[in-house]
């Protein structure tokens, strides 16, 4: 999922101008920013396409930011 809101902001770009980007509505920009839709492939792809792969890395977030990321730990007990 990447992050629209962020996107935009830094991007200094409004709803209607990336609306324009990805082919669809100010309206269904508006949904995901606010994480009620998900952009379909075509959408994506026109984001790649526009900005590049590298920036667009840069934005994607966990499908569940809510899920914690899970890393090894070493944990080492001194008497």
């Amino acid at each position: 999922m990447i992050d629209i809101r962020t996107l935009i902001f830094d991007k200094r770009l409004n709803q209607r101008t990336l609306a324009q980007i990805i082919g669809c509505q100010q309206s269904e920009v508006s949904l995901f920013a606010n994480r009620k839709r998900v952009m379909n492939d075509e959408q994506v792809h026109a984001l790649i396409e526009h900005f590049g792969k590298e920036t667009l890395d840069a934005y994607t977030i966990p499908d569940d930011p809510i899920e914690p990321i899970k890393q090894a730990a070493t944990i080492t007990i001194f008497d």
